[in-house]
């Protein structure tokens, strides 16, 4: 197959239908109106400044996955110790005292908040 499509080249070349390698344009004899209409590059998104574990292991034995970072919110899911939920994004306030701290997980298609106190972060 690659020496059929070597051969069908090297016939187009001769024929003409294919421009040799030496008369491409480069940089240099571009001319600067071929580049007027082309727009600006768009600027990359500048980094997060706070990079996420990709995982997280579960200390305790289960852990509720609620649907908001709360206890007021219902639970979806309980993961099993040993779990190794990935974290998804920063850390979010709660609304009870028994967690300060909540974190948003995904866990084979399932996606909440757990605590983040019985996360071993990796």
């Amino acid at each position: 197959m690659t020496r059929l499509l070597l051969i069908l080249s090297l016939a187009a070349l001769a024929c003409g239908q294919i421009a040799p390698i030496s008369t491409l344009a480069t940089v240099e004899n571009i001319p600067p109106s071929a580049t007027e209409s082309v727009s600006k590059p768009i600027p990359a998104p500048e980094m997060a400044k706070t990079v996420y574990p990709t995982y997280a292991f579960v200390v305790a034995e289960t852990l509720n996955l609620r649907s908001g970072p709360g206890t007021s919110y219902p639970v979806t899911f309980v993961l099993m110790h040993g779990s190794r939920p990935r974290v998804t994004g920063p850390a979010e306030l709660g609304d009870s005292d028994e967690c300060d701290s909540w974190l948003p997980v995904s866990w084979f298609g399932k996606t909440g908040y757990v605590c983040a106190r019985w996360l071993q972060l990796e």
